[in-house]
């Protein structure tokens, strides 16, 4: 009996260091780790987001400023919606973010604003673009070998693209969970 308790205890030992040698050295294929980057949630983009507005609006006497190049002016806008349902995470630390304006002069801008960082702390914006003025757009979006993109309502989307029947979307999709 003490020979078998004796044997068990031997192949355990055995095993556990055989186990652990084995995460010491590495492994053939790379697994799940710890430094696979974390995307930001909703939340903490939508919280930087409103902090990002604030901080800009508050340099600009309370005015979120985005340049038009279509008018070829600069937007004095208050925000009146940030769209959650809207926020993306596009890949490489890239977030889209869309928002709704109302200017000076009573416009109401659709404003998409891109955001790269690690974390919701680091995030700053990277491009803001008018994506339309009263409701009409100015450009839809479009899926190319899984990468969001944007074109001119009179462009022609590339026949290669995902989209082969040239579907639209009003935005970039949240990427299925």
């Amino acid at each position: 009996m003490k020979t078998l308790i004796y044997k068990t205890a031997a192949y355990i030992g055995i095993f556990c260091f055989f186990l652990t040698a084995n995460q010491a050295c590495g492994q053939e294929h790379p697994e799940n780790s710890k430094s696979i980057k974390k995307q930001l949630s909703i939340q903490e983009l939508s919280e930087a987001m409103k902090i990002y507005i604030d901080k800009e609006s508050k340099k600009n006497g309370g005015y979120f400023e985005v340049y038009d190049p279509v008018l070829k002016k600069t937007l004095k806008m208050k925000l009146t919606k940030l769209h959650d349902e809207r926020l993306s995470p596009l890949g490489d630390d890239v977030y889209f973010v869309c928002a709704d304006f109302k200017a000076t002069d009573g416009s109401v801008y659709d404003i998409d604003i891109f955001m790269k960082g690690k974390s919701k702390d680091e995030l700053i914006a990277t491009d803001t673009k008018v994506h339309k003025v009263n409701g009409e757009p100015r450009y839809t979006w479009y899926e190319e070998d899984g990468v969001w993109k944007t074109k001119e309502l009179n462009e022609k989307i590339n026949k290669d693209s995902e989209h082969k029947d040239e579907q639209q979307s009003e935005h970039p999709e949240h990427p299925n969970k």
